[in-house]
């Protein structure tokens, strides 16, 4: 259940519990009351008439039960405080039909946005951070698993975390030209908005107990193909990414596909990842990444197959600039159902993504648990782990992209927790919450220049060489090395 209500219906439910609170004690009063006076000019049936107030209220002539009393003063204040708090969750809400630009916590929060965030023209591009490293970064670990990434998660979100405000165009505008070139969808569906079994999926902005946090006039509720904030963002960043204006314009970006629940039944149980039901939803994520048609990295000249996830392992190794104009998709979905399906490339999940994203101990979202070539897991995951598994855990970060998310989306990492997964383990991106001043440290110190960054040595995968076989030379044959042999060499 969502937390949106309408003006009216919120209304209506104030309302009805207001009475409820008052009218069901009072209900109960009367009758005892009646009762225990034995006053017949007080009708229970027929007509009501409204009693003396006084009488209803003269307890001690009454002598009215200490029980009964209690009951009836508690009942009214549970009532009184139950509907207090919906009225004020509901303020706080600010569930209207205004125009929420006009609103005091928009202009705020807008600005606040612009004075944290002043860069106008992005960050320096990778190359030329991989040219003043010369030496340092070999050829054989320029590659993109070993460098951080600037991501952004709940992208196109003014924020504040609690009934913020849906401003894709300002939000995306502002991410790129602070430098960010990985962004996180958080994808979800609405349950009021599931019409026939048909679920839309759509960018949500939801809290540890789920509740969307989105005001809801501030955007469109209900999505659909002709309407989906998934299109609005893709198509956003499409536009300004590869802007001349952008210093970094060449940069690879990265979109983290991350669903946080597939279709149910009528039971609430979740549907199997090959149900027709399941394939459509992330059909209609596939459809509203059509603006990355041309950028999209699938079979590729030099490099390999990427489509379907095919080659991941060569994917993360391969260097960083051979990604440079190009788009890459992660997910977090188990798309193999479409392989037997009949979709179109352009409306098939699993033909578009390029890397498989799984967890090891801390599930998000529908991640599934596996050890691959990409990894999705919680802050809480890289800050406990045992002493007698870093070692480890540092070996499999050299040969996995990574992303952490926190469990609790309202708590953005802290600066301590950001230098010391990434800095301990080498984990590829920690998201910023761009709306919340506590992250805004990632953007203006640990990515001031460069969208990505590179590893420390001992935290980067190194390519093995490759040991080419010795050429033939043009002088010798199968007859004892010799193209002309000697006399009887080879009778």
């Amino acid at each position: 259940m969502e937390d949106d209500y309408s003006f009216t219906e919120f209304i209506l439910i104030a309302i009805g519990l207001l009475i409820g609170s008052i009218v069901v004690p009072l209900t109960i009063y009367y009758i005892y009351l009646k009762i225990s006076s034995r006053d017949t000019s007080i009708p229970i049936f027929g007509t009501f008439s409204i009693p003396n107030i006084p009488k209803l209220f003269e307890l001690s002539t009454l002598k009215m039960d200490t029980n009964l009393f209690v009951l009836f003063v508690s009942l009214l204040i549970i009532g009184v405080i139950v509907t207090t708090y919906f009225i004020i969750t509901k303020i706080n809400v600010e569930a209207s039909n205004s125009d929420y630009k006009t609103e005091n916590k928009y202009i705020t929060q807008k600005d606040n946005i612009i004075s944290m965030y002043p860069k106008l023209h992005g960050n320096e591009p990778v190359s030329t951070l991989i040219s003043s490293l010369g030496s340092s970064l070999p050829k054989d670990q320029n590659c993109f698993v070993n460098f951080y990434s600037f991501g952004c998660r709940f992208s196109g979100y003014l924020g504040p975390m609690k009934e913020g405000y849906w401003e894709p165009a300002f939000m995306i505008d502002v991410a790129l030209k602070n430098g960010c070139r990985t962004f996180v969808l958080d994808i979800d569906y609405i349950d009021e908005c599931v019409k026939e079994n048909k679920y839309y999926p759509r960018i949500v902005v939801r809290d540890v107990n789920n509740r969307l946090r989105i005001k809801h006039n501030s955007h469109i509720m209900c999505n659909s193909e002709n309407n989906s904030n998934i299109r609005e963002v893709c198509d956003l960043i499409n536009q300004k990414a590869f802007s001349d204006d952008l210093n970094n314009s060449s940069d690879p970006i990265i979109i983290v596909l991350y669903f946080l629940r597939v279709p149910s039944d009528s039971a609430g149980n979740s549907l199997s990842d090959s149900s027709t039901t399941v394939l459509d939803y992330y059909s209609d994520v596939a459809k509203c990444l059509s603006p990355f048609t041309n950028r999209l990295l699938t079979n590729e000249l030099n490099g390999g197959t990427f489509n379907r996830q095919g080659n991941e392992d060569t994917l993360i190794v391969n260097s960083i600039t051979d990604y440079n104009n190009k788009v890459l998709i992660f997910s977090n979905a188990e798309t193999k159902g479409f392989r037997s399906a009949g979709y179109g490339s352009n409306e098939d999940l699993d033909y578009l993504v390029n890397l498989r994203l799984k967890y090891k101990s801390n599930k998000l979202g529908i991640t599934q648990s596996g050890s691959d070539f990409g990894i999705l897991e919680s802050v809480e995951h890289f800050k406990y782990i045992p002493d007698d598994k870093r070692n480890q855990t540092i070996d499999e970060t050299k040969k996995q992209w990574s992303i952490c998310l926190s469990s609790d989306p309202c708590a953005p990492i802290s600066q301590n927790d950001f230098e010391f997964i990434t800095s301990k383990y080498g984990v590829n991106c920690v998201p910023s919450i761009l709306f919340d001043e506590k992250n805004q440290f990632i953007a203006n110190d640990i990515f001031k220049d460069y969208s990505f960054y590179e590893k420390p040595f001992e935290l980067r995968y190194t390519k093995p060489a490759i040991i080419k076989p010795a050429e033939q030379s043009t002088k010798v044959d199968a007859c004892k090395g010799y193209i002309m042999p000697k006399p009887g060499e080879c009778d």
